[in-house]
């Protein structure tokens, strides 16, 4: 009894040695390894995730930036409650391609219910205020814009019941703005609390990607979104028996995509404080990009932190960070190897990208896809629908052959919900982003976010370029930066 009294003294005194961000990385990790080492069941991660709420409180004694906080954590857990739905029945595609037909999975997953939680205290603090809260255009633009996706499915998809299902469920990001609109950033520490969350993230993806790789297959753990070995040498530009590394996402793509944004977020949290686990933890997430074989994320990231590295070095005059100088001939030895392993033989066989690979694909997908919306330009064919509606509305188009909805993200908004949600992001593209750089351009860089503002930028940007090539465009941290660059009256 004295000895287990002890060490709980021990632990106590140790924690409140740490700093709240250092708290939240041991925390955040020691989460994330647990639920992957025990490997417990739904019901246990969903009740996990509870816990973790009063664990980050237990330091920050904040409880709104706590269920923040756990919301991010969560937030590469795809798993949770599934219901698979058939789109288009077998023996339409080839059988390797798709066994059981056009399928798609509709999840309810954790941060739907940490989201749901956050809404409760939206509303409370709407009551608190007697509803007489401040909205801005901006804020009303973004409503329009979700709700937008909601309208389309009902008027335009031919399976409401199905499409709605995904419009209704992504309204957590918009739960998720208002949130950090309202009650995250008038916080000092909120910057360094999500970098630290980043930090975790990274650490984490990397580890359980290096397994993959190792062993060539998901280890089928319950917080695995992709359990399923994907075939990659379909076309000419793709390494045949090559596996990729997904993490704890649904594809490599999507790994690569999250990866290139924290990579460029941490980059620029080196120009507030040199910090050694940060640079070790770049070294890991680099490694992890290249592996995954992504070349729009690896374009993705190079765009961002061109960006990050013209403003940080040309416009605001900031030395490179001196863990980064003094390590160059580290970096870029890694560099050397990691093109060498992974990074060379992909470059060689996307020479051949244009005629019969993934360029070819992607062009004949575009063209296809510009029919659909032809035929559907107001309110589009609704979502997780284009597949489906391009096999009945272009036939022969590419879509009778492989069923894969169009890479690239911005055609397939179009598609699926009207030119007006096309126009809607834009014009919030314009809002935050742009309206946001002005304000980074002539912000003091001693200010304690200013790092972060323009990390969160500068991987913005990469999601942007990234959504080009693929059917995703990363909403959660497009979001995320939404609310931190359109803070009130720019005071983040």
């Amino acid at each position: 009894m004295f000895k287990k009294s002890s060490l709980f003294s021990v632990l106590k005194k140790l924690v409140g040695r740490w700093t709240s961000e250092k708290y939240v990385i041991a925390a955040s990790l020691s989460f994330y390894f647990l639920l992957w080492f025990t490997n417990p069941s739904r019901k246990i991660i969903a009740a996990a995730f509870v816990l973790l709420i009063f664990v980050f409180y237990y330091k920050i004694k904040d409880i709104k930036i706590s269920v923040f906080l756990t919301y991010i954590v969560s937030s590469i857990i795809f798993t949770g409650k599934s219901y698979l739905v058939q789109l288009v029945p077998e023996g339409i595609f080839p059988q390797i391609l798709a066994p059981q037909g056009y399928v798609d999975f509709m999840t309810i997953s954790y941060y739907h219910i940490i989201a749901f939680v956050m809404f409760l205290f939206l509303l409370r603090h709407a009551y608190e205020k007697k509803f007489k809260l401040k909205f801005e255009k901006k804020d009303i633009l973004i409503t329009i814009y979700f709700f937008w996706l909601v309208i389309s499915d009902i008027l335009g998809s031919t399976r409401p019941e199905v499409s709605l299902f995904f419009s209704l469920t992504s309204l957590h990001f918009l739960v998720l703005y208002f949130y950090v609109k309202f009650f995250v950033i008038s916080k000092k520490e909120y910057a360094s609390l999500l970098v630290a969350i980043f930090i975790s993230q990274v650490i984490f993806e990397s580890a359980i990607s290096f397994q993959q790789l190792v062993i060539n297959s998901p280890v089928f753990k319950n917080i695995e979104a992709q359990v399923d070995i994907e075939y990659f040498g379909f076309t000419s530009d793709e390494l045949q028996f090559r596996f990729r590394p997904v993490g704890t996402f649904g594809h490599a793509n999507n790994l690569g995509s999250a990866m290139s944004f924290w990579l460029v977020c941490l980059i620029s949290y080196l120009y507030k404080k040199n910090n050694y686990l940060v640079f070790i933890v770049l070294i890991a997430g680099v490694a992890t990009l290249a592996s995954t074989l992504s070349r729009s994320s690896w374009l993705g990231f190079g765009s961002g932190l061109l960006f990050l590295l013209y403003f940080m070095e040309k416009v605001k005059r900031i030395k490179t960070p001196s863990v980064i100088s003094k390590n160059f001939l580290v970096i870029a030895l890694m560099i050397l190897i990691l093109a060498f392993l992974f990074v060379f033989p992909r470059a060689e066989k996307s020479l051949f990208g244009i005629s019969g690979g993934g360029g070819y694909f992607r062009v004949e997908q575009i063209r296809a896809t510009l029919e659909l919306i032809k035929q559907n330009v107001f309110f589009g064919v609704g979502s997780q629908m284009s597949v489906p509606a391009a096999l009945l509305q272009v036939p022969g188009s590419i879509y009778s052959y492989v069923p894969l909805g169009v890479h690239n993200w911005y055609f397939l908004i179009t598609a699926e919900h009207g030119v007006a949600a096309l126009i809607i992001f834009i014009a919030l593209l314009f809002t935050f982003l742009v309206f946001g750089i002005k304000r980074i351009w002539k912000a003091n860089m001693e200010s304690t976010v200013s790092p972060l503002q323009i990390g969160l930028f500068s991987g913005a940007l990469s999601l942007l370029v990234i959504a080009i090539f693929q059917p995703f465009v990363g909403e959660t941290f497009m979001i995320l930066t939404f609310a931190i660059l359109g803070g009130e009256n720019g005071k983040n």
